[in-house]
């Protein structure tokens, strides 16, 4: 029997699944089930999804690749929206590209680099996709995201679920915020669970021409850095962000956490800022266990502290 919360959501949206597991977002398969699951293909789709979670008054989160986030053993409460939005288009000036949220970073990159544009290529091998870059403000080698983009456009829920919800379109520079975090990401601090937030929709990138060699050259530096310092198979990371003077792998390595175990998990010793999985089966709580353990560590060998770089999301204890 279609239950009448689903029912209500699912007049605004064609698909909706009930109790989908969130372990598919992460490769140490860790995460409890979603009461309500939906794939938003494109801007529209997403669109309905938030108006569809708002009418319903059903808390809701959207998540592109699931870089980033770990999903407690609880659950979410709510609607989680897949957004898999992808077009990009260039823009009449051939200088600029129009993207949307849910594109992979990494797609983005080299899908400009083939048509002879470069100007975020240091953040090739960034994981996720173009919004969850944004919401971050991800960066490599000294750049980040939002230095190369003008405009963002977001849908701006209300304060209350009971208001309709708007288009905005920002400049860039919108989103940073004193203190490390973006506005986005305070909203999701500063906010409980069932209060909505603004989703961004797409950005308005600008590029810059660069010879096809000098493309090639970069990125495939990137990929061999990538190769030597991002470890494959069951892990989970980064744990994480970079310090602002300090060398992280120096810390980590000081702070003695080897030996630390929970669960099976244990510290990639090719990448201290990953976690491996071992033969048991974590929880998430497993991950967030040996996380807050690793921090204590790294403060009290080094007076290092240490701020995850992915984001809880669901029900924690």
């Amino acid at each position: 029997m279609v239950s009448g919360v689903r029912a209500e959501l699912l007049r605004r949206i064609s698909q909706v699944e009930e109790n989908v597991s969130l372990a598919q977002f992460n490769a140490l398969s860790v995460g409890g089930t979603t009461d309500f699951f939906t794939i938003a293909h494109d801007a529209i789709e997403l669109i309905e999804a938030v108006k569809g979670a708002i009418d319903a008054k059903v808390p809701y989160v959207v998540v592109g690749a699931g870089e980033g986030v770990l999903f407690s053993d609880g659950g979410f409460p709510g609607l989680v929206i897949h957004n898999l939005s992808s077009n990009c288009v260039m823009t009449a000036d051939h200088s600029q590209m129009i993207v949307d949220s849910g594109m992979q970073l990494q797609r983005f990159i080299t899908s400009a680099a083939s048509q002879g544009f470069g100007g975020l290529t240091s953040l090739y091998g960034v994981g996720g996709t173009i919004g969850g870059a944004l919401y971050t403000n991800a960066g490599a080698n000294g750049q980040n995201i939002l230095s190369s983009v003008r405009y963002v456009t977001m849908l701006m829920p209300p304060t209350k679920m009971k208001v309709d919800v708007t288009m905005v379109r920002y400049k860039a520079d919108w989103l940073t915020k004193d203190g490390g975090l973006t506005k986005l990401q305070q909203l999701r601090v500063d906010r409980s669970i069932d209060e909505p937030r603004p989703v961004i929709l797409n950005a308005h990138i600008q590029l810059t021409s660069v010879r096809s060699d000098e493309l090639i050259r970069r990125i495939t530096e990137q990929v061999k850095g990538l190769a030597r310092s991002v470890p494959k198979g069951e892990v989970f990371g980064p744990l994480f962000l970079p310090l602002p003077d300090q060398n992280l792998e120096e810390i980590l390595s000081a702070s003695g956490i080897d030996k630390i175990r929970v669960d099976g998990l244990y510290v990639e010793k090719r990448n201290r800022n990953y976690l491996r999985k071992g033969k048991v089966q974590p929880s998430a709580s497993s991950v967030w266990n040996m996380v807050t353990q690793i921090q204590q560590a790294a403060w009290h060998a080094t007076g290092a502290e240490l701020r995850p770089a992915f984001e809880r999301i669901g029900l924690w204890e």
